[in-house]
């Protein structure tokens, strides 16, 4: 045993046994212990079958390569799916296990994200059951075409028409202006054939608004463009280059009527335009909310990911002399200042991932609710604004804690090897996709002042559960908040802050003429409003699973710490806004500060057993640094002896040619 893994084998001794068990399997996976055996069981299927070479990120590879490298992986984990008949439930999460273990999403992956939930959601059954086949013999390879390029968060102000021809009952899709271009859809570039396209329907000069059209895009056999369809690549991104973003311009294509969604609205072959009653234009997006709760499951997945990488390093690199024991080096993650950099970040990916799972019942309620073809106003309204809030704050939280750990991991953090810049660059999109952050926040605050108006009109109760604590708005504390570390107090906490907020929010609207204007004036306090209740959310969450987790009381003692020092932390970071908002004495300041350094010192001797708990393998992680064994420096070196180095190009490119030069000049 090196004396590296050493280290770890110390760390982990420090933990109870079933710590990392404990939590995997009742806290961090979804689903629980059945779920949990299902996602083994799936694994065995697929790791064996795959070399290491195969999964893993070739760096300086073409993207070409690179593309069909992932292809094979994800051929291969399609005939796995057939060959075992597995399930709808089993099928989607091996996908996303093989995405976890090679690290790169495979270029169908908007198909099964956002296509086929599209058509589950927003197209009717027989149009459903008329395609079922197409889609599961292969001969379809959907994508999700909505942005365009001169619009993207203002879905309302889409270009491409989708034009009603009577004559020939058809409907004519078409991009009539530059900015109209569908722009960043993903596996459009190369992969797709066929797409649900969001355009404007118009039925004899009248503007019935942006619906989602199915539009073939190639042949099917020959996989050629169609006519009128121009395709094209958008060119190399920060990240997630292994799926193919591209452009699509469309010159009058003709396609059935037929293939517009018709489940909750109707296009008769006479022209006649009808919408189920109730059913409102924003049941168009319900494919957007999903993926809104994607991301943010994606975002713990990543930042927890940084975080095991961050936290093993650090236990394992030893440097700098030990005050009390000037023979040995100390361990970096002893350095307070260490624990202080990466210690919140994981308790901020607890956070995030025990908040997704928690909320994807909710978001999947939502979701089953539209494709059985009923609709609630308030619930849809409700899962939007939580998805909104909660991706906003997720993304800001995993983008800023993944760099955090890269450079908490020195200069080797720095290395492609290290895994850390890929998450970096992969966690990137999610503060733009899907809605930039800034601009979906105001999402957030629109909800929850409609909401405010249906309380202030007496009629709580119609609120959804999640929003009755509205009745509390008006309610003056009698004391101020209690201090101890308690999830009802943080949650208490958090509640006070985020209605103090929407009270300010509610007294600045009433001076304008509309709710829009005044949301557009007060930018900024409607972003911060929007963050406090994602951090409430968040919050309530957190503090509702250790209400529920049923685990022994060592672990439980664990996990209440990581839950504290996230809340501490947070309060910290907006102590201001609890003082004004919050209701908080000046004096807590000081009382937070030391909460938090007895907090880092009491997670600290149990940092490696609660990465350990996130259940990565050295596949998934793709990290010399964040190796299980420890083994890091011989990990190192391995790579670097493997990887291409030409020492010749020096001379023949720039000394010789230099050096003659000179010569030259002498004679």
């Amino acid at each position: 045993m090196s004396s590296s893994s050493a280290f770890l084998t110390k760390e982990r001794q420090q933990s109870p046994p079933t710590l990392p068990t404990e939590l995997l399997e009742n806290v961090l996976f979804y689903g629980g212990k059945d779920r949990r055996r299902s996602y083994e069981y799936l694994r065995s299927l697929l790791e064996p079958s795959l070399t290491f070479d195969e999964c893993q990120r070739h760096y300086g590879e073409s993207a070409e390569a690179q593309r069909a490298r992932v292809f094979r992986v994800y051929r291969h984990v399609e005939e796995t799916i057939l060959d075992k008949q597995l399930s709808v439930d089993e099928a989607k999460l091996l996908r996303t296990l093989a995405q976890d273990i090679t690290g790169l999403a495979s270029p169908t992956l908007l198909h099964e994200a956002m296509f086929l939930p599209n058509i589950a959601s927003l197209f009717s059954d027989a149009q459903q059951a008329q395609w079922a086949d197409a889609i599961a013999s292969y001969t379809w390879l959907g994508c999700y075409i909505q942005t365009e390029l001169g619009h993207g968060s203002n879905l309302r102000a889409l270009e491409t028409t989708a034009t009603f021809r009577e004559d020939l009952d058809m409907l004519e899709i078409h991009s009539p202006t530059l900015t109209s271009i569908k722009y960043w859809p993903g596996g459009l570039a190369n992969t797709a054939n066929i797409g649900v396209v969001y355009a404007r329907l118009l039925v004899r000069g009248n503007d019935h608004g942006v619906l989602p059209f199915l539009v073939q895009l190639r042949d099917f056999a020959t996989h050629a463009p169609l006519p009128g369809v121009t395709l094209g690549g958008i060119g190399s991104k920060f990240g997630f280059n292994t799926v193919d973003n591209g452009f699509v311009q469309f010159d009058k294509v003709l396609i059935p009527r037929t293939h517009m969604a018709m489940k909750f609205q109707t296009l008769s072959k006479d022209g006649v335009y009808s919408r189920v009653p109730g059913a409102k234009p924003e049941l168009s997006y319900i494919t957007m909310l999903q993926m809104r709760y994607n991301m943010i499951i994606g975002s713990g997945r990543q930042l927890s990911k940084a975080a095991t990488i961050a936290v093993r390093y650090s236990a394992v690199r030893a440097q700098g002399a030990n005050a009390t024991k000037r023979s040995e080096e100390m361990q970096v993650l002893d350095y307070q200042s260490q624990q202080h950099r990466l210690l919140p970040r994981l308790a901020e990916a607890y956070a995030v991932i025990i908040g997704s799972n928690r909320l994807l019942s909710f978001s999947h309620s939502a979701t089953e609710m539209v494709a059985k073809g009923r609709t609630d106003a308030g619930v849809l309204a409700l899962a939007h604004a939580t998805g909104c809030a909660v991706k906003v704050f997720a993304s800001e939280l995993s983008t800023r804690g993944i760099e955090i750990c890269r450079r908490g991991c020195g200069g080797h953090g720095y290395l492609q090897t290290s895994g850390l810049p890929e998450l970096v660059a992969y966690n990137a999109q999610f503060v733009t996709a899907e809605g930039e952050n800034y601009v979906i926040s105001q999402q957030t605050t629109k909800t929850l002042l409609k909401m405010l108006v249906v309380h202030r009109s007496g009629m709580t109760s119609a609120l959804p559960p999640q929003l009755q604590f509205f009745a509390r708005i008006d309610a003056t504390p009698t004391q101020a908040p209690d201090a101890a570390l308690s999830p009802a107090n943080f949650e208490a906490l958090f509640e006070r802050r985020l209605l103090a907020v929407l009270a300010a929010m509610e007294t600045t609207a009433v001076a304008y003429p509309s709710l829009e204007e005044a949301i557009q004036a007060n930018l900024i306090a409607s972003h911060h409003l929007s963050m406090c209740f994602g951090k409430y959310v968040l919050v309530r969450e957190f503090a509702a699973q250790l209400r529920d987790a049923g685990l022994s009381p060592p672990t439980h003692a664990i996990l209440s710490d990581i839950f504290s020092l996230f809340c501490v932390s947070q309060v910290l970071e907006d102590m201001s806004d609890f003082l004004v908002h919050g209701g908080l004495p000046l004096s807590a300041a000081a009382a937070y500060d030391a909460h938090q350094v007895r907090l880092l010192s009491a997670i600290r001797p149990h940092a490696v057993s609660l990465v350990d708990a996130f259940g990565f393998s050295d596949l998934s992680l793709n990290s010399n640094l964040g190796r299980y064994d420890g083994d890091v420096y011989e990990s190192l070196m391995t790579a670097s002896r493997a990887f291409p180095n030409d020492s010749t190009v020096s001379l023949s490119a720039y000394l010789a040619p230099l050096r003659a030069k000179v010569q030259r000049a002498k004679l």
